[in-house]
């Protein structure tokens, strides 16, 4: 492959028909200006490119990361937590689907939170727990921390819990809602003895 410096001088931004293209000189065939066409906005990250026999550059904007979550609304369905109730740990990724993240750019460092509205999460059963988690690093070490996320519900009720994935440049947003089933009362009785 061939390389060369290119200088300041040699680059230029042009639109033609909305699309915007750095302009390249000497970048084409034959010594001929190349283009890199960019799109309607100029991307930070880019997803793909391609390069034509005519020295034109495309290149693909970044693609959010997305979210593999089963769907739940406010309303009906939530997914139910456990029989056992509030103070019970539920692994979330074994609740009907897997939690997971998606991202075209598999290598970039992703920043995931998790939120709870009420209650507590924890990255494993031997980790603290707090209403909020944070955790940085690629897809598949994002998503085995995920597949770990256990959730401890304080009170029965109809808690969500706020997803969020960042790759630097674009986010997304999901939000899972639960349902905790109330605790059964119980009777502490005494046994008596009659003479």
């Amino acid at each position: 492959m061939l390389f060369r410096s290119l200088r300041l001088s040699d680059l230029a931004i042009e639109n033609t028909n909305g699309i915007n293209y750095l302009k390249v000189a000497g970048f084409g065939a034959s010594g001929a200006d190349g283009y890199i066409a960019l799109g309607a906005t100029v991307p930070g990250k880019f997803s793909a490119w391609t390069l034509d026999a005519n020295g034109v550059l495309t290149v693909a904007p970044n693609t959010p990361p997305t979210w593999n979550v089963l769907a739940t609304s406010a309303a009906q369905p939530k997914l139910l937590l456990s029989s056992q109730g509030a103070g019970v740990a539920t692994t979330l990724s074994t609740l009907g689907s897997a939690l997971s993240v998606n991202d075209i750019n598999s290598s970039d460092t992703l920043s995931v939170t998790v939120q709870a509205s009420a209650g507590q999460l924890r990255w494993s059963a031997a980790e603290s727990s707090s209403s909020s988690l944070t955790f940085s690093g690629t897809q598949a070490q994002v998503n085995a921390k995920l597949a770990s996320l256990q959730y401890v519900p304080d009170n029965s009720g109809d808690p969500s819990i706020s997803l969020t994935v960042n790759d630097a440049e674009a986010l997304a947003n999901q939000t899972l809602y639960l349902r905790v089933p109330n605790t059964a009362p119980s009777i502490d009785r005494k046994s008596t003895r009659l003479n």
